[in-house]
């Protein structure tokens, strides 16, 4: 490639940036909605010798939404607040099953606390963010088994505690107002409760937390 095209390609992304520079300064509010869906099977079998086998079927479905809110205090970083829910399910049995066992596990979070996201244009339609939300974790889980010789009573577990999100975004403009949004981020708490069991004694318990997880959405910017 010749130097004067070079320096054309040079020219053309400045004057790019330049007026994303400026559209950017024009907003003065960010409100957002992003999710996740996850189904998985896990069909696992063990040979136990003699032609005898044993195994185990486990599904699982994750479900999580976030809304994500804000002001520009400066053109390109937005400060607010994050609510943020996640739900999973796990259901497993094993095979052969002759009693018709279950096992199943129901688990919900909710987070809420503050929010800090700082853009940075690449072109007029085009942008990559970094954010930041520190809060308050919920989480409560609730734990089954029965079989067609008994029911076990639920485990319930309760926990609170404080925690944060982190993540990185690329995004894409649609119209003037209206963004799609892509965020990779990594979520960690550090959680205290209570697990509880009918006719037991609650007993203390301590959830420590770190997974990473995908986030596609919705910005609306005014």
């Amino acid at each position: 490639m010749s130097r004067s095209a070079i320096i054309v390609l040079v020219c053309l992304f400045a004057a790019g940036s330049v007026q994303a520079q400026s559209l950017m300064r024009t907003y003065r509010f960010i409100y957002s909605a992003a999710g996740y869906y996850g189904y998985s099977t896990n069909n696992s079998d063990v040979t136990l010798g003699a032609g005898a086998t044993a195994g185990s079927k486990v599904d699982r479905e994750v479900l999580r939404f976030t809304t994500r809110d804000g002001y520009f205090v400066i053109p390109h970083l937005a400060v607010g607040g994050e609510l943020f829910w996640d739900q999973a399910s796990t259901r497993s049995v094993p095979d052969p099953n002759p009693l018709n066992y279950r096992n199943s596990v129901e688990e919900r979070r909710l987070f809420v606390g503050p929010w800090v996201r700082w853009y940075t244009p690449a072109s007029l339609r085009w942008y990559a963010a970094a954010e930041l939300s520190l809060g308050y974790w919920y989480a409560r889980s609730s734990a089954e088994e029965s079989s067609a010789a008994f029911v076990l009573p639920r485990t319930l577990t309760i926990e609170r505690g404080f925690g944060g999100n982190a993540g990185i975004a690329v995004g894409h403009m649609v119209t003037r107002n209206i963004g799609l949004d892509l965020t990779a981020r990594y979520s960690m708490g550090w959680l205290q409760g209570e697990q509880m069991v009918a006719g037991s004694p609650d007993y203390d318990t301590e959830t420590d937390f770190a997974e990473f997880s995908l986030l596609f959405g919705i910005q609306m910017l005014f």
